[in-house]
């Protein structure tokens, strides 16, 4: 917890880690399909506090072989997010203080109408195990979803201020 801190990192970790929570809420909150990866990009870059942190690569990346590749999420990417889209909430930020780190890296997968009616038909085990972590997303953690965006891991958008204190946890506000 915070009586861990350095007497450095005491004030500036909390300012740190609840900024880069409320960037990558506003990546998933842009994020969809017909979205841009520009936008997405945007949405992210918003929240940023710059005095807080940068992003050390792209906010953002699809998922396998091309993970860091070929990165739509980069400034004014005009690249379109299509459903079936595999890609990751891996935004990995650069403190601009003191040495500390946070990160959220979750999977994603884009999916129109048509294609969540197929999963959900053809795999219901995993479609009730993608609610559920839709549910705990949206209502727990307080950020906002596209119908479009299906989170595969286990712990989406979970962020715990300090790694040995997991009773806690960032949330959004509206």
């Amino acid at each position: 917890g915070p009586d861990d801190l350095s007497d450095e990192l005491r004030d500036f970790y909390p300012r740190f880690a609840a900024n880069y929570f409320s960037v990558v809420a506003a990546w998933y909150g842009a994020l969809r399909v017909g979205a841009t990866a520009g936008d997405v990009f945007q949405a992210a870059e918003s929240r940023r506090n710059p005095r807080l942190l940068d992003f050390a690569l792209n906010p953002g990346h699809y998922l396998h072989l091309d993970e860091w590749l070929n990165s739509p999420f980069t400034t004014g990417s005009r690249s379109v997010l299509k459903s079936g889209s595999a890609v990751q909430a891996d935004i990995i930020p650069v403190s601009r203080g003191p040495f500390c780190c946070s990160n959220v890296e979750d999977g994603v997968v884009l999916a129109d109408e048509s294609l969540r009616e197929r999963l959900s038909r053809a795999y219901p085990d995993a479609w009730e195990r993608i609610s559920h972590r839709r549910s705990f997303m949206q209502e727990a953690l307080g950020i906002r979803l596209d119908a479009s965006v299906l989170p595969l891991g286990n712990t989406p958008g979970w962020l715990p201020p300090y790694v040995l204190s997991l009773e806690q946890a960032f949330v959004e506000r509206p």
